[in-house]
């Protein structure tokens, strides 16, 4: 583009000189060699500087195709999300591990993430620290590392207590989350022996392999069935999860239809819902329904 550019501006006042020239011959006006050559200087000199702003304006064109920005988030990392902070959240669960109804404990525990993973407790300040150092994966498959930090109530399972987890240089599957994680416990419902809880994330951030931070808002809330008709445990989990990139562009995940996690998936593979439906919006009209079906049998 830019070398047509200058052949063109070259070919347009070798025109203009020579008209000019030929111009002055029929008009009995021919131009003396001095003249010739002044004139010559006064359009060369104005075409240098069309060409300057001509060639700014080239470069600016192509450095901003370079950094132009993708179009969307990908659709996919609303469902990828999710999934990763049932991970986050199953460590927490692991880490304040009681009996509960059915006479057992919730599954899977500390244990099932790996011979790496060293664990921590502050009782100064309740807490619990628990590393994963370089790397470590779960007898799942699922592969952590760095640092997962909980400081907890003295009980858990009462009614309005808080729990906040720090995630310090954190990673699930090689996604980088960043941020603070409240767990508020919304009480346990006796009739149907179901735990209720929120968990709520605000103004963190999740950087994908190879991609660029974007910021993250979760605000869900999780039902806990700890004795469920088959004898296992089984999380409903309903909310709106939303990721903003550098540009402004935003991804809404919301739940609507409530996606159940079975204790099997969770024991025997990653935390993939069993049924449920999720919509995702990308920008003002673009809306789409993902379904979820999974025997974990």
């Amino acid at each position: 583009m830019l070398i047509f550019r200058t052949k063109y501006l070259l070919i347009f006042y070798e025109i203009r000189f020579f008209s000019a020239n030929f111009i002055m011959k029929i008009n009995g006006k021919r131009l003396s060699k001095g003249k010739v050559m002044k004139a010559f200087l006064t359009y060369f000199g104005t075409g240098i500087v069309l060409f300057s702003f001509l060639l700014m304006a080239s470069c600016q064109t192509a450095e901003g195709d370079l950094i132009s920005p993708p179009d969307m988030i990908p659709a996919e990392r609303g469902t990828e999300v999710l999934m990763i902070f049932e991970e986050v959240d199953l460590i927490a669960l692991s880490l304040v591990q009681q009996e509960v109804a059915n006479g057992r404990k919730i599954q899977p525990t500390l244990e099932h993430y790996g011979d790496k993973v060293t664990l921590s407790r502050n009782t100064a300040e309740r807490s619990v620290t628990v590393e994963f150092g370089e790397g470590s994966e779960s007898d799942r498959g699922v592969k952590f590392r760095g640092v997962f930090k909980m400081y907890h109530p003295l009980n858990f399972w009462a009614k309005g207590s808080f729990s906040h987890i720090e995630l310090i240089d954190f990673y699930v599957d090689g996604v980088r989350i960043t941020g603070d994680r409240m767990l508020n416990n919304m009480g346990f419902e006796v009739s149907n022996k179901t735990l209720t809880f929120e968990a709520n994330m605000e103004n963190g951030t999740v950087t994908w392999p190879g991609e660029e931070a974007v910021d993250l808002d979760y605000h869900h809330r999780r039902n806990l069935e700890v004795a469920s008709v088959s004898g296992k445990l089984r999380f409903h989990l309903t909310g709106r999860t939303e990721l903003k990139d550098r540009y402004g562009r935003r991804l809404i995940a919301e739940v609507v239809k409530p996606m159940v996690f079975q204790e099997d998936c969770m024991v025997y593979g990653k935390p993939d819902p069993s049924s449920g439906s999720l919509l995702v919006s990308r920008g003002n009209e673009e809306k789409m329904v993902k379904d979820f079906f999974k025997d974990c049998n």
